[in-house]
């Protein structure tokens, strides 16, 4: 008797569907949060702003690499690990008191 269970994870495109509505709501709430702050000149604070622009791109960056690697080597996972540690490590001194 045959087993019927896949040999590997999900398709690339099953992948994609699951973290595209992640992705596009990340995106949004960064942009807004960006967008607000640009247009409140009381408390224009740059390091936000980059901030918010390196997460955008880490996203991007994220959801591409997550497609191609739909198996989740194990160095992928190293380097995620890796990024989003520096990322959150980052967040005390950019973020105001």
């Amino acid at each position: 008797m045959k087993s019927r269970k896949p040999a590997g994870s999900f398709a690339p495109h099953e992948v994609q569907q699951i973290i595209f509505p992640i992705t596009l709501s990340t995106l949004a709430i960064m942009t807004g949060l960006i967008v607000e702050d640009l247009f409140d000149p009381s408390s224009l604070h740059l390091g936000l702003i980059v901030y918010g622009l390196i997460i955008i791109t880490g996203t991007v960056i994220n959801h591409f690499v997550i497609v191609w690697t739909a198996d989740f080597r194990e160095t992928y996972g190293w380097l995620n690990a890796i990024l989003t540690g520096i990322g959150l490590g980052m967040l005390p001194y950019v973020l105001p008191e």
